[in-house]
């Protein structure tokens, strides 16, 4: 189950950090860097939750 848990998050994570790495690389903004930085942890805890989820429900399945 543990496994499952953390290569479905990273799996989808590492899309997450490529999108901002390549938006903050794009676009030069402390404003924007500041927000980002909100959004990034809001994403990553949403997929944490995800990943977590999904792997109880296969093992009830």
């Amino acid at each position: 189950m543990l496994r499952n848990i953390i290569v479905t998050f990273f799996h989808d994570a590492i899309w997450v950090a490529g999108f901002f790495f390549l938006l903050h690389k794009t676009f030069v903004s402390e404003r924007l860097k500041q927000f980002s930085k909100y959004v990034i942890l809001v994403v990553l805890a949403s997929l944490l939750l995800h990943s977590v989820l999904t792997s109880i429900y296969l093992i009830e399945v």
